[in-house]
């Protein structure tokens, strides 16, 4: 592959419209229908990637959609994995993995995570992205100088 990956525009708009069914749902509070559109979503990221069309974008979303760490740490991978093959932006989905490794307790790699996340968005002149992986590495620092006194959970969970 030459050139980084385009995602067709009816796979976008497909994602696209049902994120906003799983917000929408969200936000009146309808969880039966949250769970509708997650799976839909999740059936859909299924077939497309049966198609030959997986990608980054596509399990990221699918990986946004769900609360449980490590079904969101498997999503997640199963994304970076694509967007890696496909030269698809990388940067939030190392700092999305990064977080979960850290609210795990693996500061260490989570670390590394955030470290190559600001890199590859300095790479992408992605400036938020760049931001929010320096503002994570100055939180895992200070939730370790506060483990080493006891004070907390090594990194609050922020969602």
């Amino acid at each position: 592959m030459e050139g980084e990956y385009e995602i067709p525009q009816d796979i976008y708009d497909r994602i696209w419209e049902l994120m906003i069914g799983i917000v929408n749902a969200s936000g009146a509070d309808d969880p039966a229908m949250v769970a509708v559109f997650t799976d839909q979503l999740l059936e859909y990221c299924e077939e497309q990637t049966a198609a030959g069309h997986g990608s980054g974008f596509i399990w990221e979303a699918a990986g946004d959609t769900v609360d449980e760490s490590r079904e969101k740490m498997k999503l997640y991978q199963r994304a970076l994995g694509y967007a890696i093959r496909n030269r698809e932006p990388t940067q939030t989905l190392l700092c999305e993995i990064g977080e979960l490794l850290a609210v795990g307790g693996d500061l260490k790699n989570a670390r590394l995570h955030f470290e190559n996340a600001r890199e590859k968005a300095i790479e992408r002149n992605d400036a938020e992205t760049e931001g929010r992986a320096v503002a994570l590495s100055i939180q895992l620092e200070h939730s370790r100088d506060s483990e080493e006194n006891q004070l907390s959970h090594p990194f609050p969970r922020r969602f």
